[in-house]
């Protein structure tokens, strides 16, 4: 009885022992043939610099533009104006773990002129036919400058207040400084009230307070080319309402005042071709005040804006008092468009033999969209453009017809 319990147990064992010995073997518990641990991943290369820079908060915007331009009683023969450039835009923000500090912008395109006719957006091709290299934005811009002389709880109350901005961009005058116009063909009233839209400037901008906003500059008053030729600059400043407006009542607009010397009838000759030109010709001084105002809402199943801007001053000796007026609506579906404006440029020094004291326009046009990113980030467009010149200081009345492709991506 005795022998035959304990071959009872033994035999009992021998599965445990077995099962026991492919625990204790080559492979660990709960694995199984062709399952092998997992090997730790090798270390990847910390990005260099480059990389980082082109990666980090890093933007690149392709630009293609096709232009034609041919009208009724244009000074130009034939009355065909064809422009075509292709361009980009660099944007590039420089932060820490917990703000931005800098933003860099340059915008610029090569564009090709032929059989140059007026129009208000190009105005400064007149002395560009042929291939032309152009620059539109080129700034830097720093963010809440006074921290370092700030306490923590200064730096908290001050956000967005003192932003530093240097470099060409807009005029701080008008809607236009907070409206991007390069590639459109309406344009608004600076390029025609001071011969250019852009110029060299440095100053500050941002929040007084809530609802207020600033812009203040030191202009160096030359519009295209960064020179001095007599003049001693401008001082620009615009106090304008707060985004707070726009995103609950859909209201935009401000105050402003430019005053100083600028360069005029020049800005976009380049400085060998200017430097026998003698300064007392070609220095204006400049006073302008001006208001402007924008109210965008939903109507007709679309958005509708209205935009107006209205200055006067003077350009000494003469009187000058510029009007503009503009309507714009965008389908709901944002695949079409249609826009009007007017706009009236008067001054009091004498015109052309026959020509009027002012030059008014009426302008329509139509767009469809391919692309229309509400942000403006993806664009592309086919706009369709009449002017009719109804005054002209230079005794031109004349149809203006313009097809447009713009493409920005």
């Amino acid at each position: 009885m005795n022998l035959a319990v304990t071959t009872l147990c033994l035999l009992c064992l021998i599965p445990e022992a077995g099962a026991q010995e492919q625990v204790t073997g080559d492979e660990q518990p709960g694995q199984s043939e062709g399952n092998q641990p997992e090997q730790p991943e090798p270390e990847q290369p910390a990005p260099g610099w480059i990389q980082r820079f082109l990666t980090d908060n890093f933007t690149f915007k392709k630009e293609l533009y096709l232009q034609l331009t041919s009208g009724y009683q244009v000074a130009a023969d034939p009355p065909l104006y064809s422009r075509q450039s292709a361009g980009f835009e660099i944007l590039k923000k420089f932060s820490t773990s917990t703000s931005t500090f800098a933003a860099f912008d340059a915008q610029g395109r090569l564009v090709r002129r032929d059989n140059y006719i007026e129009v208000l957006n190009d105005l400064e091709g007149t002395n560009r036919q042929g291939f032309y290299p152009e620059y539109h934005n080129l700034y830097l811009d720093l963010y809440n400058v006074l921290d370092p002389f700030l306490s923590q709880s200064g730096r908290g109350r001050n956000l967005g207040r003192f932003n530093w901005r240097t470099g060409h961009f807009y005029l701080p005058f008008g809607i236009n400084l907070q409206t991007d116009t390069h590639a459109t063909l309406l344009q608004l009233s600076n390029e025609q009230d001071f011969g250019f839209d852009r110029d060299w400037y440095t100053g500050l901008y941002g929040s007084l307070t809530r609802d207020i906003n600033y812009d203040a500059y030191y202009l160096l008053g030359s519009g295209y080319y960064p020179r001095f030729h007599g003049q001693s600059g401008m001082f620009g400043a615009r106090v304008s309402l707060g985004s707070r407006f726009l995103s609950e009542y859909g209201f935009e607009g401000g105050i402003s005042v430019l005053s100083g010397e600028r360069l005029s009838g020049m800005e976009t000759v380049p400085p060998p071709e200017n430097a026998g030109l003698p300064e007392d010709g070609n220095v204006i001084h400049t006073l302008r005040v001006g208001m402007d105002g924008r109210h965008t809402r939903m109507l007709w199943g679309g958005t509708g804006r209205f935009t107006m801007e209205i200055s006067g001053g003077e350009d000494r000796p003469s009187s000058v008092f510029m009007q503009l007026y503009q309507f714009e609506y965008t389908s709901r579906s944002r695949k079409w468009g249609w826009a009007a404006q007017y706009r009236r440029l008067w001054l009091s020094s004498r015109p052309s033999p026959g020509g009027d004291p002012a030059d008014a326009s009426l302008i329509g046009e139509f767009t469809l969209y391919g692309e229309n990113d509400i942000t403006g980030s993806n664009l592309r467009w086919i706009k369709f453009n009449v002017e009719r010149r109804l005054e002209h200081r230079d005794a031109d009345r004349a149809w203006v017809f313009t097809v447009q492709y713009y493409y920005y991506r």
